[in-house]
């Protein structure tokens, strides 16, 4: 009877071990995903553009708690502005992180000197050869 009284208060302990472990992975998941929210947020405009005559805003709602939505105010010299829109395939993690990818990509090949459709192409290119089939923006 002892032992089977054993048996099962050891059973019971590595079980609720066994759970606390799993607590600790959800929460630092959690942790993780919350961080990448914010880092998601940071990679947005802070401000809308002040374009005489034109009122411009913007704003992305994911539905998890990050997403693929990305908007961008690229200012191209003094006198011009890039406005950048793109829906990355998917939701959650896997798109928010190809929306970082998207979002240094466009900013890096953002010049006033680069027309919008060789810097859409250039953009393009860079995706593609970094990117698994069957993802896109």
């Amino acid at each position: 009877m002892a032992a089977a009284i054993f048996g099962a208060l050891y059973g019971f302990r590595k079980y609720e071990l066994s759970r606390l472990r799993l607590k600790h992975r959800l929460d630092l998941i959690h942790e993780e995903i919350r961080l990448a929210s914010q880092i998601q947020l940071e990679l947005m405009p802070k401000s809308s553009p002040a374009v005489a005559g034109y009122d411009i805003a913007g704003r992305s709602q994911p539905t998890r708690m990050v997403g693929g939505d990305y908007f961008d105010f690229i200012p191209m010299g003094a006198d011009h502005l890039a406005v950048c829109l793109a829906d990355v395939s998917g939701k959650g993690l896997p798109s928010a992180l190809l929306m970082a990818n998207l979002q240094a990509t466009v900013r890096s090949q953002s010049h006033p000197h680069v027309s919008s459709r060789e810097c859409v192409r250039r953009s393009n290119d860079q995706l593609v050869r970094n990117t698994d089939w069957g993802r896109f923006a």
